[in-house]
C-alpha cells in the first residue's frame, strides 16, 4: 500500500506563494527581490493584486489584513500603503525603501505564516506565562496570556519570560493579575511598556539584536558630577550583565561580575532599536577584560550599583501587578 501523502508545511505552502506572485507577473521583479531579501517578509504568505504586494500571516484566503503593502507609483518609484485600503504611509524611492518600511510597521507576533486560514489563527490557543518586569529593587509580575514568549517580548518593553520551574511553581498559587495579549490596553501597569515598545517598532534596528546569546556593548556614562567613562558590558539574552570593565578616558579599566553587584536588573532591552549603534565585538570586549583591574567592592560597588538602579525605565509598574521585592532569577 503506498504511503499517504503528507500536507505541505507551513514553509513549503509559503515557498509556493512566493513563486506564484512571481509567475503572475503583475508585480515588478525588483520588489519581489527586495522583499525576499528581508528575513521578516520572506517567511509571510505573499499575495498579489492591482500590482500590488501584499503579506499575510496566514497562507489561505481569508488572509489577514494587518500589514501595509507596496504597490507601482507612476513616477517609477513605489507607495507603501495599509494595512487597510485608505490608509496611507508614505512613497519610497526605490523597493529597498519600500520593503523596509514595511518591516519596521510589522505587528508584533509576525512570526512565520500560520497554515491556514485567518480565522484559524485567530483560534490559535493562547496559554498563561509568567512575566516580569524586574526594575533593581523589586519586580512587578503578571500573569499573560499569548501564544508565544516571543510575542510577548515584541508587545512590551522591559519584560522577561520567567521559565525556571521552581519560580513558575512557586507563583502557581500567587493570584497574579491575568491579562490577555490581545486586548490593546491590557492594564495599567502595562500601558508605559506597550507604549515605549509601540514607539520602537517601526524604527530602524529594531528587535536586531534579541534573540542572542550573548551580546556586546559600549555605553557611555556622562553624569555631570563625575568623570566621564564607558561601559564595556557582555550581556545575556535576558539583558542582565555577565561582565563589565568601566573604562577610563585614560585608557585603565575596572572588571566586575555579578558578585561584585549588589543587585544585577536587566540593564537593557534588547529590541530597543538604539543599541544597534552601540554594539562592539567579543575580540575588543576581551582585550580590555585582560587589561583591566579587578574590581575592589568597597571602591568601586557604587558605580555598579548605580549602573544598575538606572537599568531599564527606572519606573516601577504600579497599581495591579503583583510586586516582589525578592530576587526575581
Amino acid at each position: 500500500m503506498p504511503p499517504m501523502p503528507t500536507a505541505p508545511s507551513a514553509q513549503e505552502l509559503v515557498e509556493a506563494g512566493w513563486r506564484k506572485v512571481r509567475a503572475d507577473g503583475r508585480v515588478r521583479p525588483e520588489l519581489l527581490d527586495a522583499a525576499r531579501a528581508e528575513p521578516r517578509l520572506r517567511q509571510l504568505f505573499p499575495w498579489t493584486g492591482m500590482g500590488e504586494l501584499h503579506f499575510s500571516r496566514c497562507t489561505e484566503q481569508p488572509w489577514t489584513w494587518d500589514i501595509p503593502y507596496i504597490g507601482p507609483a507612476a513616477d517609477g518609484g513605489y507607495q507603501v500603503s495599509g494595512p487597510l485600503r485608505g490608509e496611507t504611509v508614505g512613497p519610497a524611492a526605490t523597493a529597498r525603501e519600500a520593503v523596509a518600511m514595511v518591516a519596521e510597521r510589522l505587528p508584533a507576533g509576525s512570526g512565520p505564516a500560520f497554515p491556514g486560514t485567518r480565522e484559524e489563527l485567530a483560534k490559535v490557543r493562547k496559554r498563561p506565562f509568567l512575566v516580569l518586569h524586574d526594575y533593581g529593587m523589586g519586580g512587578v509580575w503578571w500573569r499573560i496570556r499569548a501564544r508565544s514568549e516571543r510575542e510577548i517580548l515584541e508587545t512590551y518593553a522591559w519584560v522577561e519570560v520567567v521559565t525556571d520551574p521552581e519560580i513558575v511553581a512557586r507563583f502557581q498559587d500567587e493570584e497574579l493579575t491575568d491579562v490577555d495579549i490581545d486586548i490593546p490596553r491590557p492594564h495599567p501597569g502595562l500601558d508605559d511598556l506597550r507604549a515605549e515598545r509601540d514607539a520602537q517598532r517601526g524604527r530602524e534596528g529594531f528587535g536586531a539584536l534579541a534573540g542572542r546569546d550573548v551580546v556586546y556593548l559600549r555605553r557611555p556614562w556622562d553624569e555631570e558630577d563625575e568623570e566621564p567613562f564607558d561601559y564595556l558590558m557582555e550581556v545575556g539574552p535576558d539583558g542582565r550583565r555577565t561582565r563589565q570593565v568601566e573604562l577610563a578616558d585614560d585608557g585603565t579599566g575596572i572588571r566586575s561580575g555579578p558578585d561584585d553587584w549588589p543587585l544585577n536588573p536587566p540593564i537593557v532591552d534588547l529590541f530597543d532599536p538604539a543599541l544597534q549603534t552601540q554594539e562592539i565585538g567579543r575580540s575588543e570586549f576581551e582585550e580590555h577584560w585582560a587589561a583591566a583591574r579587578p574590581a575592589d567592592t568597597d571602591t568601586d560597588a557604587g558605580a555598579d550599583a548605580d549602573a544598575g538602579a538606572d537599568a531599564g525605565t527606572g519606573t516601577a509598574a504600579a497599581g495591579n501587578g503583583h510586586a516582589d521585592t525578592g530576587r526575581s532569577s
